[in-house]
């Protein structure tokens, strides 16, 4: 089994980098108090995952994630807050993030 640490000093964002974890993962109610105030750049809330894929795991994704990827690097998105309403959803709605979008 493998495990991964998460370790550093306080303040770091040890605890924000597992809230985003489970804002993606879980459905976790979401309002306009969770978005971000200080130096938001849009009008959208979204937390982005990033996953370097294995053979098997390539050869299971749906083709219509690996489009204009070819180096099984899968990079999809889960908005929060968006102006385009039909990204933000009760349920949950991921999105394949294009290679255009910066982290």
């Amino acid at each position: 089994m493998i495990y991964t640490m998460i370790v550093g000093a306080n303040n770091a964002g040890k605890s924000n980098l597992l809230a985003a974890l489970r804002a993606f993962y879980e459905e976790i109610k979401w309002s306009s108090e969770d978005t971000p105030k200080l130096g938001k750049s849009s009008d959208e809330s979204w937390v982005e995952l990033a996953f370097v894929l294995n053979d098997a795991e390539w050869a299971g994704l749906a083709e219509k994630y690996k489009e204009d990827v070819a180096d099984q690097h899968l990079t999809v998105r889960r908005y929060f807050g968006s102006k385009e309403k039909d990204r933000v959803k009760s349920t949950c709605q991921v999105f394949r993030a294009s290679r255009d979008i910066a982290a």
